[in-house]
């Protein structure tokens, strides 16, 4: 059975499938059509497959080959490069063929081979240089089209019935018209290729929305992303880009919805399995939603990742340490920031974390020691930010000096916190209230 491959881009699949669907209608199942992204077994690549092997296999064995030109392919330059070794395989076969055959006719297969470039939407300026100079099918153009289906059924008329010949002849201009009718939409809706200059933009479009805080609008932007790069209809969308994947993430999880991040970063990590950043705030989602055993999965991975130097990262020790508390484990968590809090005695981060373990675990007094340590750290360093202001905010908490708390409660406000952060704060505070016995210091406390 001969052999049609068809070369496209992946975004371009659509119109693969269409054309395939093409040859069918006219010529039956006298053709065997491959490409890349068809469902079919025996039309795309087979589960388990090395695309590399599959698409050489391609190569060598079609009769024919129509590469797809558009726009997202014209960018890509394995598709020059398949059109150019599917040409020379089509050569050195018929070399092969006239050799083998010496003074016979040989087979119509073996000597007419043809690749055939097919032209939707583009311009004649812009057909790549390798293809400019061939005689191009107009995908659009129902009297090249037809010219495209009469070329292959002359290399295979012989081998076709007289009742599928009669086919053909009653379909063709009818079908023809179909395929044309059908193109011309595919035409002006061809999803965006995924290239750098695509993403950046929407990278862009993204940051647009997280600085203008428009969390609550992150579905309708990745509906908006999902339509522009084709993947609106995947039972299963295909990653575009870790760091398109990582922003959205983020963007959900400001907006509290933890089952969308850890989706969105579920997709990056497909992209940067070893990126410890998606890992971490995708184990954060996961502890959002209560799935700790999720998050302790991705945290022996990190911990494998980076191996001794784990606990050297405030974030990554602050994760653990979550863990741990997730699981009702509070001493496991006490002695953990405590051993991080004696190799980073200058990190003010961890050594607030573990004055609220301590806290947790009935030690006050070791925890107002480690708070005034802390304050003094941060008075010795001299930043006045939102994060060292609630930091102190806890530490007089700690210490019951509430005067000193509705003060710095004050400064808290100054800062004017976002609606997430001030939640993040008294989350803290909250934590604490019951084992201090002093809840009816939060009763009143507004910090926004």
């Amino acid at each position: 059975m001969p052999n049609i491959f068809i070369s496209h881009a992946h975004s371009d699949r659509d119109i693969a499938r269409r054309l395939s669907r093409l040859i069918t209608e006219l010529f039956g199942e006298q053709f065997k059509v491959n490409y890349s992204t068809s469902a079919k077994i025996d039309g795309g690549i087979p589960p388990g497959k090395d695309w590399f092997s599959w698409i050489n296999e391609q190569i060598e064995a079609p009769e024919i080959a129509v590469i797809l030109l558009t726009t997202n392919s014209i960018e890509k330059p394995w598709v020059i490069w398949e059109a150019g070794a599917v040409a020379g395989a089509v050569m050195a076969r018929r070399f092969q063929t006239a050799q083998n055959n010496a003074g016979e006719t040989g087979t119509a297969a073996s000597e007419d081979s043809r690749v055939f470039p097919l032209a939707l939407g583009l311009k004649t300026d812009e057909i790549p240089g390798p293809f400019a100079r061939t005689q191009l099918v107009d995908a659009l153009n129902e009297e090249s089209m037809q010219q495209f289906a009469d070329s292959i059924f002359q290399i295979y008329s012989n081998s076709l019935t007289l009742d599928r010949q009669r086919q053909y002849h009653t379909k063709l201009i009818g079908t023809i018209r179909g395929f044309v009718d059908d193109a011309r939409p595919m035409a002006d809706w061809l999803p965006l290729d995924i290239t750098e200059g695509t993403v950046q933009e929407w990278l862009r479009r993204v940051k647009e929305f997280q600085d203008q805080r428009r969390f609550s609008e992150t579905r309708v932007l990745e509906g908006w992303i999902d339509i522009a790069f084709g993947r609106e209809h995947e039972e299963e969308p295909r990653p575009i880009d870790f760091r398109l994947h990582g922003l959205l993430g983020d963007m959900y999880a400001a907006a509290n919805q933890p089952t969308d991040a850890a989706r969105q970063y579920e997709m990056a990590r497909r992209l940067a399995r070893r990126d410890v950043f998606i890992l971490r705030r995708l184990g954060k989602a996961y502890l959002e939603q209560k799935l700790v055993g999720d998050a302790e999965r991705i945290l022996n991975t990190m911990e494998r990742l980076a191996g001794g130097a784990f606990i050297h990262n405030p974030e990554d020790v602050a994760f653990k340490a979550r863990i741990h508390r997730e699981k009702g484990d509070g001493m496991a968590e006490k002695a953990f920031l405590e051993e991080a809090y004696r190799i980073h005695p200058q990190s003010t981060y961890i050594g607030d974390l573990f004055g609220q373990a301590l806290v947790a675990t009935g030690n006050r007094a070791q925890a107002v020691q480690v708070y005034q340590q802390v304050v003094a750290l941060m008075n010795a360093q001299g930043e006045k930010t939102l994060w060292t202001t609630a930091t102190e905010l806890t530490a007089a908490f700690v210490q019951g000096d509430e005067a000193q708390f509705r003060k710095l409660a004050e400064d808290v406000r100054s800062h004017s916190p976002t609606a997430e952060q001030a939640k993040s704060i008294r989350g803290g505070l909250e934590r604490l209230a019951k084992p201090l016995r002093q809840q009816e210091w939060l009763a009143s406390l507004a910090l926004v």
